[in-house]
């Protein structure tokens, strides 16, 4: 009997699928490469350390009353780095032990013990500009 293309249909189910550039379909139900995956676990867990209470407790240590004529403006916070004094937005946390990468289960209990810093001094407050210099290695 002849079978038609029915053979490629079973083909397809028992192949993985592939991106346009050849990178296998591995995660979420074949819809996501391993890269993208990661990608989207980093970003998530790095939201995470936002609303970490230590550092904010940190950055509460750090804080002075306002010296701007800008009356909502409550407090002002320092740049460890070219001492100027920000508002809240335009500070950032520091890792002072960079987290490293994350991109396997293997290196996720390392990443997540440095990320999640419990003691103070595991940290230093930046504003964004220093940051970024820090970060990416620009001066």
């Amino acid at each position: 009997m002849f079978r038609g293309l029915r053979w490629l249909d079973d083909w397809r189910q028992v192949m993985p699928k592939f991106t346009k550039r050849g990178v296998p379909l591995v995660r979420n139900n074949e819809t996501m490469t391993e890269a993208q995956f990661w990608g989207m676990f980093r970003q998530a867990m790095r939201k995470l350390t936002m609303h970490w209470k230590p550092g904010t407790a940190y950055l509460n240590t750090l804080r002075r009353d306002s010296q701007s004529d800008n009356k909502r403006q409550k407090f002002e916070y320092p740049c460890e780095h070219c001492k100027g004094w920000f508002r809240r937005d335009e500070i950032e946390l520091d890792h002072k032990v960079e987290c490293g990468s994350l991109n396997s289960w293997e290196t996720l209990a390392t990443w997540c013990e440095r990320a999640f810093i419990e003691v103070d001094g595991g940290w230093c407050s930046l504003c964004k500009n220093c940051h970024d210099k820090k970060t990416y290695g620009r001066e």
